[in-house]
């Protein structure tokens, strides 16, 4: 097996970003090979009878880090003459110059490839003058004090800062993040980068907007239908007559309870449909996650949230940003696209052979045509599925037809 490059040379980039480059892996042999890309596992120091405070401290130091330059995939098998891209992602922690040699290994084999890897990190930082403020003391109710921080970007390029505790556009968007699926094992999750200034991808705000629609009306079909059921035990409860008089007053709380249940969850139902008719702005955003986490806390068993690949938004955003058409419609044009060979021939003439070689040398797929037309017969969802079956059940009738012809004469 061997690297179309043995060095990687990764430009300069913004701790908090990250860049991939891409390199092929080629086999030449006869012999099919199987590589992985060798990591260091760590040692597992803990022992049976060491104090508490001991385990919990190595127990911190042995959870994985990020690692900062990380190849995917990390093991494949290439057929002869195969060819496979792999992904060399680099992201920095610090400013500071990187450098690290990945090693690949190959299954029953001496040989170890080697890919040295190199980059520089940038990391933002900020001068404040002064440093620390003295406002002075001050009695008690004072209408209080001021003082002016003169705040410095020694870097050469822009940098966004805000206050943790203060920024509610910061706690908005940190609320949706928390919530988002994708993150990998070191509790990373990549998105496309923002310049200083602005705002997370709107697909994850109209990923939020449909979750919150999809919330409530699941709430109103669930209190329609504890409505329902509360009517049916008030009826019930109405038509016996031998029912006692404490029976009758706990049935009357419980009437009570629920109405008053029920007036809040259709206080709540009002509440989110004025929500509706506001605009898109800041405010009317963290009234959407504020009602989000009220629906979620009714509700704990609400639908999770989807993960396919179409219906993700974390995906959408990505797809956006590299120009990739992931929707439906796209997909179907993108196959439509391309060659198809029609291999026929007399039987046992090696059609199929023929037809697998065919597709491993090109990489495509290798269908049957009598495969296709039984598939598309069984399907009743798409118009030539249908139309498949009208000629057939018309080609059967016909052909039954001709053989009472000829049993009659």
């Amino acid at each position: 097996m061997t690297l179309s490059h043995g060095k990687v040379d990764f430009a300069t980039i913004q701790c908090g970003q990250c860049l991939v480059e891409t390199i092929q892996l080629s086999n030449h042999l006869q012999v099919p090979c199987e590589w992985f890309v060798q990591s260091q596992k760590p040692i597992d120091k803990l022992e049976k009878h060491m104090p508490k405070y001991l385990r919990q401290k190595l127990r911190a130091e042995l959870k994985p880090k990020t690692r900062i330059f990380e190849i995917q995939p990390i093991s494949g098998v290439l057929d002869p003459g195969e060819k496979s891209n792999v992904q060399v992602k680099f992201m920095p922690k610090e400013e500071k110059f990187y450098s690290q040699t990945l090693v690949f290994q190959i299954a029953q084999s001496a040989q170890k490839l080697t890919l040295l890897a190199r980059g520089q990190g940038l990391e933002p930082r900020l001068e404040f003058s002064p440093s620390v403020l003295d406002l002075g003391p001050l009695l008690l109710c004072a209408p209080g004090d001021e003082a002016e921080v003169i705040v410095k970007n020694p870097c050469n390029f822009p940098i966004e800062f805000y206050s943790l505790e203060f920024d509610q556009q910061y706690l908005i968007e940190e609320k949706i993040l928390r919530k988002l699926k994708g993150y990998d094992s070191y509790n990373t999750l990549l998105l496309p980068p923002r310049n200083p200034g602005e705002k997370l991808p709107p697909e994850l705000y109209e990923y939020f907007k449909e979750m919150k629609k999809s919330k409530e009306e699941q709430m109103r079909a669930k209190y329609l239908e504890n409505l329902a059921q509360e009517n049916e035990e008030e009826d019930m409860t109405s038509s016996d007559q031998g029912t006692s008089n404490s029976t009758k007053r706990t049935s009357l709380s419980r009437g009570i309870s629920v109405t008053s249940n029920l007036e809040e969850w259709h206080a709540l139902l009002v509440e989110s449909k004025t929500y509706l008719e506001e605009e898109e702005d800041e405010e009317s955003l963290e009234k959407i996650m504020f009602q989000t986490d009220k629906l979620q806390s009714i509700d704990s068993h609400s639908m999770e949230e989807v993960g396919e690949v179409e219906n993700n938004p974390v995906s959408k955003a990505i797809a956006r940003h590299l120009g990739i058409d992931i929707s439906a419609e796209g997909r179907l044009a993108k196959n439509r696209k391309g060659i198809a060979i029609i291999i026929h021939g007399t039987p046992l003439s090696g059609k199929s052979a023929t037809a697998v070689s065919m597709a491993k040398y090109y990489n495509a797929a290798c269908l049957s045509i009598d495969s296709i037309v039984l598939e598309a017969v069984s399907d009743s969802n798409n118009v030539p599925g249908i139309r498949a079956r009208e000629l057939c059940i018309r080609a059967a009738i016909e052909q039954s037809m001709k053989e009472g012809e000829e049993a009659g004469k």
